[in-house]
């Protein structure tokens, strides 16, 4: 009953900071608070506890360090050039009224190919969300066009590390998982860019082709080397070269050419890395303004917070009790229902996707014994959940990265169309044989 009761106090605390848009920091910061309290009345002294809460800020840290980097970059960007060069360079290719659809697909397609959330959001995430502001698209809408796009990839690629993550805690073949994801999603994938579509027919959208490239002219020299540092950082993550290192390298190239060919004093860049860029135009501060280490603060925070819950999870076995429970819904439901909702609790406790879907794994082994159908609940659920999750790494680092609100994550339509798909599918074919 305690349990239950610790997890309320959290949730609540989460329901009420969304809804009078209080930062979520204060909802985990009350978490933490209930979690520490929950493992003194279990009888660990506080040392013991503080001891757990330690153990799992070290998986944090490594996402910590990434997330300041991804600052500096977003802001190197801003001042060398580079997003106002790509961006005008695709809105020539890209219409205004089918922003969203390309937002969509094309963050899709670099997932494809490099198999990571992050990477894409501070590449193409960056550029096409730029796109849409200047566009005049809803940020939500936008922001979850992105997000859903580059959550593609990071399900269904096969050099995904989510994608060999669950392949080893079910010991199932990748490239089977693979082949099976791909048909669990197809239907989802058309819906979700029928959905885009259809915005981009109901809405009206600013013409952005010439008269934005003119405008950015007074800004910043626009010469193809802006380009170099997406260049240089694609090709690093292709070469799977360590992430801290290949975004460390394209904010030099940035930085560079921010001195070089934006001929930027060495005091304006430092402070631009720092508190993020700030466009001498008006008109453009919208689609330009920000990025920078600053930017990052409140999320490297929450992050911070939040990695404390699994060490001290694990450390009190404060969800075990919720094993029994997964089993009753399994028997008065269907096993990915059980799976679907085990996915969600854990999300919204442990923070991150490894977490999220070892437990799921972890709770669920006895009601889904088939370890091929395991893999594909789980990629279908622990991966794609914990992107819905304003305050778990999987859902605050793109959004950040690409500095959308984060209400982008209702706009995330392929995320959540995969689970209620497969929910329907599993619910239809036990009809079927019941009948």
């Amino acid at each position: 009953m305690i349990e239950i009761l610790t997890l309320g106090i959290f949730a609540l605390a989460l329901i009420i900071c969304l809804s009078l848009d209080i930062s979520v920091i204060a909802a985990l910061l009350i978490g933490f608070l209930c979690f520490f309290s929950y493992g003194l009345y279990k009888g660990f002294s506080a040392k013991q506890l503080m001891v757990m809460a330690g153990k799992g800020q070290k998986t944090g840290f490594n996402i910590m360090v990434v997330l300041s980097l991804i600052g500096l970059l977003t802001a190197s960007w801003r001042i060398s050039g580079t997003i106002p060069y790509l961006v005008s360079f695709a809105v020539n290719l890209i219409s205004p009224d089918y922003c969203l659809f390309f937002a969509f697909v094309l963050n899709a397609a670099l997932s494809l190919l490099i198999g990571t959330a992050f990477g894409t959001s501070a590449t193409m995430g960056v550029i096409t969300m730029s796109v849409c502001m200047a566009a005049g698209a809803d940020p939500l809408l936008a922001g979850g066009a992105v997000l859903a796009g580059c959550y593609v990839g990071d399900r269904n690629s096969p050099v995904s590390s989510s994608a060999s993550l669950v392949a080893v805690v079910t010991k199932t073949d990748l490239y089977q998982n693979v082949r099976l994801m791909f048909v669990s999603a197809a239907i989802p994938f058309i819906l979700s860019c029928l959905i885009y579509l259809s915005f981009g027919l109901s809405q009206t959208y600013q013409e952005i082709h010439m008269s934005l490239g003119d405008q950015f002219a007074q800004e910043f020299v626009m010469s193809w080397w802006s380009a170099v540092p997406a260049i240089i950082l694609l090709g690093l993550i292709f070469a799977k070269l360590d992430i801290k290192k290949s975004i460390s390298i394209s904010v030099l190239s940035a930085v560079v050419l921010a001195f070089v060919l934006q001929e930027r004093g060495v005091e304006e860049i430092l402070k631009t890395l720092f508190s993020g860029y700030v466009s001498k135009d008006l008109s453009l501060s919208k689609m330009l303004n920000g990025g920078g280490f600053l930017s990052m603060v409140p999320v490297v925070i929450i992050i911070c917070i939040s990695c404390t819950y699994s060490g001290l999870f694990e450390g009190t076995g404060l969800i075990n009790t919720l094993k029994n429970g997964v089993e009753k819904i399994s028997k008065t439901s269907s096993p990915f229902t059980a799976i679907l909702l085990t996915a969600i609790t854990t999300a919204l406790i442990s923070c991150n996707q490894v977490l999220t879907v070892i437990l799921t794994k972890q709770l669920c082994t006895n009601i889904q014994p088939d370890k091929q159908k395991m893999a594909i609940d789980l990629e279908n659920s622990s991966i794609l959940i914990p992107a819905l999750i304003p305050w778990s790494i999987a859902g605050a680092v793109p959004i950040a990265t690409i500095g959308a609100p984060v209400s982008s994550v209702i706009g995330a339509f392929f995320i959540y169309l995969v689970p209620l798909y497969w929910l329907v599918r599993e619910k239809s074919v036990l009809a079927k044989k019941r009948n």
